[in-house]
């Protein structure tokens, strides 16, 4: 008995590639700016570490001065931002009495590490602080513009890097 053989379908091989990236031009450009900006070296590093250190001593020294004088201080923006200058500059709960914030999602939870409340915009209007740290400065020309009556009725900005 004779066998029929089966026909095999021809099966393409495809293979994908990326197109080649200047890597090496974008990787030189790369520290060619380094280089102008300075930042390219062990000096330039120990002067940001000393810079970060500063920043920090006063932000803090700030912050417990004004409570200190019995000011209320609260946070404005419950950013990933705020979490990170909370945690190096040691501000919790003692200091700040609340982060206000619009996301849904974040009201009602607490910052991660210092565990200070976040609340609505609701709470912000009906207690007003005497001095909100605006940890949300990359948007400073919206909410001075939105939060314009808080200046107006005596209240202040503060924030580590200059409004």
């Amino acid at each position: 008995m004779l066998k029929k053989k089966k026909k095999r379908s021809k099966k393409k091989k495809v293979f994908l590639k990326k197109k080649k990236k200047k890597k090496k031009k974008n990787f030189l450009n790369f520290f060619i700016k380094k280089k102008k900006k300075n930042i390219d070296n062990i000096e330039s590093c120990l002067k940001f570490k000393k810079d970060c250190e500063s920043s920090k001593k006063k932000t803090y020294n700030s912050l417990i001065n004004f409570k200190n004088l019995g000011k209320k201080l609260c946070g404005y923006g419950a950013t990933s931002k705020s979490t990170t200058i909370m945690n190096y500059c040691n501000i919790d709960n003692s200091i700040l009495d609340y982060i206000c914030d619009t996301t849904k999602d974040k009201i009602g939870k607490y910052s991660p590490g210092k565990h200070i409340p976040i609340v609505s915009m609701s709470h912000f209007y009906n207690n007003k602080p005497d001095i909100c740290y605006l940890f949300a400065w990359n948007h400073k020309k919206e909410i001075f513009k939105k939060e314009n009556s808080f200046l107006k009725n005596g209240g202040k900005w503060f924030s580590h890097v200059s409004l």
